[in-house]
């Protein structure tokens, strides 16, 4: 009978983890999304100056 309730109260422990894990997984998502919609804009444009000085620089390179 004790054997019983130790397997059960284990399985159960295992569902709880899983199921925090998904809210935390859930919760980074969300916040993820968030902060892409608030910055996304500027976001864009920095990585678009990068690119264009990468490319600037790629093109001095191969001018030597």
């Amino acid at each position: 009978m004790m054997k019983n309730f130790l397997k059960r109260l284990n399985a159960e422990q295992a569902g709880v983890a899983a199921v925090e894990y998904a809210l935390i997984a859930g919760l980074m998502a969300a916040v993820i999304v968030l902060v892409v919609g608030f910055f996304g804009d500027s976001l864009q444009d920095l990585f678009g100056a990068v690119s264009d000085k990468l490319g600037e620089q790629a093109d001095n390179i191969r001018q030597r």
